[in-house]
C-alpha cells in the first residue's frame, strides 16, 4: 500500500473513532443500543484496518481484502438496526466501505462492494421500515442513486489521482536516471582528462623508444637477426604512440579520420607485431587471406589497436601448442576478419552481453572488460559491427565485418 492509501486508511480510523468517541458520548440517546453500538463502531474500525493490512501483506489477493470491506457493510447494518432502525441516520456510513475500495482496490471489486451496499440497504429499509412499500422503495431507489454517484465519482477521482502518482513516479525514475547518467558523465570526464595527460606522457615515451631505435638502426655493424628485433620495437613503438596520441585526443570528441586502406595489410601488420609472444607460449598464428583484396576506409591507428586486443585476448585463453587463425576474405560486399582460437570459448551468461563496458571472462588475471567494448565501438564507427560465437569443434569465434570501399557512398 502507497502512502497516499495509507493516509486513507489513516483518516477512516480516525474518522470511525471520533464516530464512536460520539456513540460513547450519546449513550443516553434512546435510539442508541448502548453499548452494542460502541462495540459494533469499534468492530467496524478494525475490519477497516484489517482490509488495509490484507492489502498490504497480500497485494496479489485483492478479493481478500475486499472481504473486510464487505464484512464492514454487514457491520454498518448491524449499527443501523441498533440505532433506530430504518430512521438511523448513520446509513451514511455504508459511504466508508466505498471510499475504501475506491481508494485501495480496482474496477472488479468496487462494483462488488458497491452493489453490496445497495443490496443491503435495500434489504435492511424493506424489512425495518414502518412506512408503505412505494415510499420504502422511492428511498431504496434515492440511496441507490446517491451510493452509486458516490462510487462513480469517487472511481474517477481516485484514477486521476493514481494516474498523476504514477506519472509522477515515471518522471521520477527518469530524473534519477538522468542524475546518475550525468554523474557517470562527470566520472567519466574526470577520468578521461586524467586519461588524457596519462596518454600524454606515454606518448612521449614511445617518442624516446622511436628515436633510440631510429639511432641504433644507423649501426651497419648490427647483426640481421637485432636489426630485425630492433625493427619490431620500432614498430610496436610507433603502434603504441599512435594510440596514445588517440587517447589524448580522445577529451576534445575528435572523430575518426578514415582513408582508403586495406584490411588484410593492417590484420598482417599486428600480426608480426605479436608473432614474438605467441612463440614464446607455444602457439601458433595462422593468417589465411584471400587472393582478392579487401580495400576499405578506415583509421588504421584504432584498426591496429582492434587487432592487437583481438590477438592478444586469443593468446590469453590458447594452452601450450594451441593454434590461433586470422582469416581475411570479402563477404559479399564486406570485408571480414575472423580471429578464431581454440580456447574455452564463451559461457551462455556473458556471450550476450559480451561487449558491454567491464563484461569479461579474465577478471582473475586481470581483465578489465573494457578491450571487447572497445573494438565493438571501432567497428560501429567504421560502419562495420564486431560479432562473437563459438565453434562448433571448441573455442571461440569473433566476426569483424566492414564495408568494403567500393561500397562506402562518395564523400
Amino acid at each position: 500500500m502507497n502512502k497516499a492509501d495509507a493516509l486513507s486508511g489513516r483518516y477512516e480510523a480516525g474518522f470511525l473513532l471520533f464516530m464512536a468517541v460520539l456513540a460513547f458520548l450519546g449513550r443516553d440517546n434512546p435510539n442508541l443500543d448502548y453499548p452494542q453500538v460502541l462495540y459494533l463502531l469499534v468492530l467496524l474500525m478494525v475490519l477497516n484496518l484489517a482490509a488495509g493490512v490484507a492489502l498490504r501483506l497480500k497485494p496479489e489477493t485483492p478479493s481478500l481484502a475486499a472481504g473486510f470491506i464487505l464484512a464492514n457493510c454487514g457491520v454498518i447494518t448491524a449499527i443501523l438496526a441498533h440505532s433506530g432502525g430504518a430512521a438511523s441516520n448513520l446509513w451514511v456510513l455504508y459511504l466508508l466501505p466505498i471510499f475504501t475500495v475506491c481508494l485501495l482496490l480496482g474496477p472488479r471489486e468496487t462494483a462488488w462492494i458497491t452493489a453490496g451496499v445497495v443490496a443491503l440497504n435495500a434489504v435492511f429499509t424493506l424489512s425495518e421500515t414502518e412506512e408503505s412499500r412505494s415510499v420504502a422503495v422511492f428511498e431504496i431507489l434515492l440511496k441507490s442513486g446517491f451510493f452509486l454517484f458516490t462510487a462513480l465519482l469517487t472511481w474517477r477521482l481516485a484514477s486521476r489521482d493514481r494516474d498523476a502518482r504514477s506519472r509522477l513516479q515515471v518522471e521520477s525514475h527518469r530524473a534519477d536516471q538522468l542524475t546518475a547518467r550525468l554523474e557517470s558523465a562527470a566520472v567519466l570526464s574526470d577520468v578521461g582528462l586524467v586519461s588524457a595527460g596519462v596518454a600524454h606522457d606515454l606518448r612521449n615515451a614511445f617518442m624516446v623508444i622511436l628515436g633510440f631505435s631510429d639511432t641504433a638502426l644507423l649501426d651497419e655493424s648490427m647483426s640481421d637477426e637485432a636489426r630485425n628485433a630492433v625493427e619490431r620495437v620500432k614498430r610496436m613503438a610507433a603502434l603504441g604512440g599512435g594510440m596514445a596520441a588517440q587517447l589524448a585526443r580522445h577529451g576534445a570528441d575528435v572523430r575518426f579520420e578514415l582513408s582508403a586502406d586495406e584490411l588484410g595489410s593492417i590484420g598482417a601488420e599486428v600480426a608480426a607485431l605479436v608473432r614474438n609472444a605467441y612463440l614464446l607460449k607455444n602457439v601458433s598464428l595462422e593468417i589465411s587471406a584471400s587472393a582478392e583484396a579487401c580495400p576499405i576506409h578506415a583509421s588504421r591507428v584504432h584498426l591496429q589497436r582492434l587487432f592487437l586486443n583481438l590477438f592478444l585476448n586469443a593468446l590469453s585463453v590458447s594452452k601450450n601448442g594451441g593454434q590461433v587463425r586470422l582469416t581475411i576474405r570479402r563477404d559479399a560486399n564486406e570485408a571480414v576478419a575472423s580471429i578464431e582460437d581454440e580456447g574455452p570459448g564463451f559461457s551462455a551468461e556473458i556471450l550476450p552481453r559480451l561487449f558491454g563496458a567491464y563484461e569479461t571472462t579474465r577478471a582473475s588475471s586481470g581483465g578489465t572488460g573494457l578491450g571487447l567494448n572497445l573494438c565493438a565501438r571501432i567497428a560501429r564507427e567504421h560502419g562495420g559491427s564486431l560479432t562473437a560465437e563459438n565453434r562448433a569443434e571448441g573455442g571461440a569465434r569473433l566476426r569483424l565485418s566492414l564495408p568494403l570501399a567500393s561500397e562506402l557512398p562518395a564523400a
